[in-house]
């Protein structure tokens, strides 16, 4: 299925780009980067602040099992987008490293930073990942689903448990109290 386009407010990604600079990423699940200047890796240190709306930490665990069941249960475009990085490993208590292949590609540090939404490997642990459900799912966003009404509308709600308010990347940003969506579909 298509996703709402809302659950990007559920699952955060460990930098995020800025709107108005072009290839600068900054922090958000993690704190730091490392690239060396072959750009052959990049490890991501993840923020000891940074949870899931049940408060669970984020974890290089939880990194390296997002891209595991993106790219082999997840929509093919994902394995295709993800093909030159070799292995993803814990290299320290909350440090991940990408391992690339192939030719080098200046910006994949940056494609991984942004556009790898991270799950928690415990929440997915007894259920399967490749199928739908209306059951909201477990993020680390500023906000969680209050609401569904399947085919017609989603509400979300602050998180209230929401880890990053305070951080730079985030000032003054997430202050409505929920958001909602209805979806029209052409019935003809």
């Amino acid at each position: 299925g298509v996703a709402a386009w809302q659950m990007s407010y559920l699952f955060e990604t460990l930098m995020k780009s800025s709107s108005d600079e072009a290839f600068s990423q900054y922090g958000l699940l993690a704190e730091g980067i490392k690239v060396p200047n072959d750009r052959k890796w990049a490890a991501f240190k993840i923020r000891r602040e940074a949870a899931f709306s049940d408060k669970t930490p984020v974890t290089p665990e939880d990194v390296i099992f997002s891209f595991d069941i993106i790219t082999t249960e997840g929509h093919p475009f994902w394995k295709n987008y993800f093909s030159q990085v070799d292995k993803v490993l814990k290299v320290g208590e909350r440090e991940v490293k990408f391992l690339f292949k192939g030719e080098i590609n200046r910006e994949l540090p940056l494609i991984i930073g942004y556009q790898l939404p991270i799950f928690s490997k415990k929440y997915w642990s007894d259920k399967e990942f490749s199928k739908t459900t209306l059951n909201p799912p477990l993020g680390t966003g500023p906000y969680i689903v209050s609401d569904v009404n399947p085919g017609r509308s989603l509400t979300l709600k602050k998180n209230k448990n929401y880890w990053g308010n305070n951080i730079n990347v985030n000032s003054g940003k997430f202050n409505l109290d929920e958001i909602h969506t209805d979806f029209y579909r052409d019935e003809t």
